[in-house]
């Protein structure tokens, strides 16, 4: 059941949302709700700091088919930021800063720590996706440069508020640069993708969620509050008293004064009971085993709920936020639900798929060995990456299968090296079987008894050891 946060937010979060829903041609409550968290947490941006140092800057992720409403949320911030610029531009010079924030398609690294440290006063950025799925297969998999050091930077960045950017200094001909030390502080990054399961899912491995980056994104599954399309819309204007309200929380804390620009904080507050809440949540996830995808998606739950609550507090009281324990339980349950889905989504997928992707792999070079004399060696499987990356348990689920579809023609043979580490394994022809134990027991026969007869004072014969 989707969460009432989700279908019907409260104060300005409440008012954006229900604006972009009656605005799209393609209605989706949770698209609107995506856009109006991403847009909240952009012109939050890093002005709003809670004690423990959370500020704006969530990464939202949307899932679903074409056609589900995936790009009314790119469409609607783009359209918020420019209805708010032309409102209070000339009235504050700081939200001319906002367009140039929004970065359709983020090119580089480098491009990024640019557009930062370009800017004086507003060092916050929202970061369009639109495909997310390739990009995280890019940046985690190693398949593209650029995307995996931007998905590296949004990896280390996320809940910091500071991070030191380091660039090779250009030198003269034929001179070796040097490495400059930047600080950039007080900054925000949000990001907003859109991708299909699919493309998600697609050659990422189980292992490879554990790696930071995806469990640093809230997904939202949008097929939950997919609806028909509209034939007929007629756009309206964000409202005025929404744009006043939008206006003070993009420029509080802004000054300009004799063209310069000073910025002053507001602090979130938490109640006791909101605490105790994030607590106890926090203490939930940590019971589960590390190795669970559970424990590794739902980690980060705390944190994701403390910073979505930084916007619903602002959004219900921009000069004094506070959150109540009323605020920190709505958060949690928007964060718990992106969670349970996306882990039962990424379970039946990214594992069912791995795992018959690798049994492909070894069923093909299986296939390579059954013309061979003898047979194959069982260590011949680690030379399959994703075999080899896989879990203790997978490898023997793994082998299990390999063995039962393979049970007429290959017998696993077992050779145990004594002193030469870990028991080896050889899946022999059966016509070959007994003849590979009797050759193997010789040879460890004649081994020992080699080394029997160099030492001093030993004439019995050691019995070859043979499992």
């Amino acid at each position: 059941m989707i969460p009432d946060e989700i279908n019907s937010p409260d104060g300005v979060l409440g008012d954006i949302a229900d604006h972009v829903y009656n605005n799209s041609f393609v209605p989706n409550r949770i698209s609107a709700y995506c856009a109006a968290v991403a847009f909240m947490n952009l012109i939050i941006g890093a002005r709003y700091k809670t004690p423990d140092g959370l500020s704006g800057g969530l990464y939202l992720g949307l899932v679903g088919p074409t056609g589900c409403g995936k790009d009314v949320a790119f469409s609607a911030v783009d359209d918020l930021v420019h209805e708010l610029v032309k409102y209070g531009g000339d009235k504050n010079a700081t939200l001319n800063d906002l367009e140039a924030s929004t970065i359709a398609k983020a090119s580089s690294r480098e491009g990024i720590e640019d557009t930062l440290s370009g800017q004086a006063h507003r060092k916050d950025l929202l970061i369009q996706l639109d495909e997310l799925g390739k990009f995280a297969q890019e940046g985690i998999m190693g398949k593209g440069e650029k995307a995996k050091a931007i998905a590296t930077m949004l990896t280390e960045v996320y809940g910091k508020r500071r991070f030191v950017r380091r660039k090779l200094a250009t030198q003269g001909k034929g001179q070796e640069g040097t490495m400059k030390s930047t600080v950039i502080d007080d900054f925000s990054i949000t990001a907003l993708g859109a991708t299909n399961l699919e493309s998600l899912t697609n050659g990422i491995m189980i292992e490879q969620v554990y790696d930071g980056f995806l469990n640093r994104f809230l997904f939202f599954d949008l097929e939950k509050s997919m609806e028909p399309g509209r034939r007929k819309l007629e756009l309206q204007p964000l409202a005025i008293p929404t744009l006043k309200k939008i206006f003070k929380i993009a420029t509080r804390g802004i000054k300009e004064i004799e063209g310069d620009t000073d910025t002053k904080f507001t602090f979130v507050t938490y109640t006791e009971e909101a605490l105790d809440r994030f607590h106890e949540v926090d203490n939930e996830i940590r019971m589960f085993e590390k190795s669970t995808m559970d424990r590794a998606f739902k980690i980060r739950v705390a944190m994701h709920a403390k910073k979505l609550a930084i916007c619903m507090a602002v959004s219900h009281k921009p000069k004094k936020p506070v959150i109540t324990e009323y605020i920190a339980q709505r958060a949690i349950e928007v964060v718990l639900y992106c969670n349970d889905i996306m882990v039962e989504l990424l379970r039946s997928n990214i594992v069912d798929d791995n795992m018959k992707r690798i049994m492909v792999s070894m069923n093909e070079l299986a296939e390579k060995y059954i013309s061979a004399k003898s047979g194959m060696m069982a260590s011949c499987f680690y030379a399959i990456p994703s075999y080899a990356l896989a879990t203790k348990a997978k490898r023997l689920d793994l082998d299990d299968q390999f063995e039962e579809r393979y049970a007429g023609d290959f017998e696993l043979v077992r050779l145990k090296k004594p002193g030469r580490g870990r028991p080896g394994a050889m899946y022999c022809k059966k016509n070959k079987a007994t003849r590979v134990k009797k050759i193997y027991a010789l040879k460890q026969n004649t081994i020992q008894t080699l080394k029997v007869k160099v030492s001093e004072g030993i004439t019995d014969k050691a019995p070859y050891s043979y499992e």
